[in-house]
């Protein structure tokens, strides 16, 4: 993958996961103690914020996973069609209306 020389360039290796599980695990400790947390965009967006200030790739496959990576719709072959399914899942997911409506 594109992983390589993320250790000499940004100082991040193999042995820095630990530093992701620490942050999920972190994560993870928050949501069982507030069980909103789970549907709060900001904080579910920037979980793994501290690791994308310092790997900046990542950062940019996050920009480019949520802004810019298109898919067509199913049935549909038209350039037109294509939709940024991340986009439509993460705001079904934290701004759906009906959800809002219901709570």
């Amino acid at each position: 993958g594109k992983c390589g020389g993320l250790d000499r360039e940004f100082e991040f290796g193999v042995t820095d996961m630990a530093e992701v599980v620490d942050l999920m695990d972190s994560c993870c400790d928050e949501i069982v103690r507030d069980g909103s947390k789970l549907l709060d965009n900001p904080f579910m967006m920037e979980a793994l914020s501290p690791i994308a200030k310092k790997v900046t790739p990542f950062q940019d496959y996050l920009d480019y996973i949520f802004e810019e990576k298109s898919s067509y719709v199913i049935g549909s072959l038209e350039e037109d069609d294509k939709v940024l399914p991340w986009d439509i899942l993460r705001a079904s997911v934290f701004f759906n209306s009906e959800r809002h409506h219901s709570e």
